[in-house]
C-alpha cells in the first residue's frame, strides 16, 4: 500500500488524515487485548489513533470508560467483511490478544504490509511462528500497556525497525503461502506412507 493508497483510504473510509493509525480487528475486541491498547494509547502523544473492527457492545462500553483523551482517538467499526480497506488505512497493526491458538489477522495485516505487534506464545500461536525484532514486535505479557506503547513509538520513530520487519513480514509470508502449506501436508502423509509401508 502506497502512501498515497493510504491517504486516499483513510478519506474514503472518513478516518483522520494525520496521525498514526493502529489497527485492531476482532469479532471479540476484549479477548483480543482492547483495554491493553486503550491503556497504552494514553500514554501515547495525541496524534496516535486507534480503529476497532468488529466493535461490539463490550467493546463499545470498555472505550465508554476510557479518558476523554483516549476515547476521542478511538474509531469504532461494526463487524465487516470488508476489512482490507481497514488495513489499507493503517500504519501498524496491534494484537495484544488474551487467546489465540494462531491468530489469523496478523498474519492478513503483514499482506498488507503492516508491522505487527503481538502477544507471546502461549497467548498468541502465531508468535511461534514469527521470529522476534526482525518479524515482527513480541510482548513478554498481554497486558503489557507500557510495552505496547513503547513498541508502537519504536514503530513511528525508526524507520530502519519498520523496514527490517517489513522484509520479515514477507518470509513469513511466504512460509504460510497456501503452497508451501500443501507442500507441507504432502510431506506428512508421504512420513505417515512410508511409516506404515515399513510397519507391514
Amino acid at each position: 500500500v502506497t502512501p498515497e493508497q493510504r491517504r486516499r483510504m483513510r478519506a474514503d473510509l472518513g478516518l483522520p488524515a494525520a496521525g498514526t493509525l493502529c489497527l485492531l480487528v476482532a469479532r471479540n475486541p476484549m479477548r483480543k487485548g482492547l483495554p491493553t491498547v486503550l491503556q497504552a494509547l494514553a500514554e501515547l502523544p495525541g496524534d496516535v489513533l486507534l480503529v476497532v473492527v468488529g466493535a461490539n457492545a463490550a467493546a463499545r462500553e470498555c472505550v465508554a470508560r476510557a479518558p476523554e483523551s483516549v476515547r476521542d482517538r478511538v474509531h469504532l467499526v461494526a463487524e465487516t467483511s470488508q476489512v482490507a480497506p481497514y488495513y489499507q488505512a493503517a500504519d501498524l497493526y496491534v494484537h495484544p490478544t488474551l487467546n489465540d491458538s494462531f491468530g489469523m489477522a496478523p498474519l492478513e495485516a503483514m499482506s498488507f504490509g503492516l508491522p505487527v505487534i503481538l502477544s507471546p506464545a502461549p497467548w498468541c500461536g502465531f508468535a511461534q511462528y514469527v521470529q522476534p525484532e526482525a518479524e515482527a514486535l513480541v510482548l513478554s505479557h498481554p497486558e503489557r500497556a507500557d510495552e505496547l506503547a513503547q513498541a508502537i513509538e519504536r514503530l513511528r520513530s525508526d524507520v530502519d525497525l519498520r523496514a527490517r520487519l517489513d522484509a520479515g513480514a514477507r518470509d513469513v509470508l511466504a512460509r504460510h503461502a497456501w503452497p508451501e502449506v500443501a507442500r507441507q501436508y504432502l510431506d506428512v502423509y508421504a512420513d505417515v506412507l512410508r511409516e506404515r509401508g515399513t510397519a507391514s
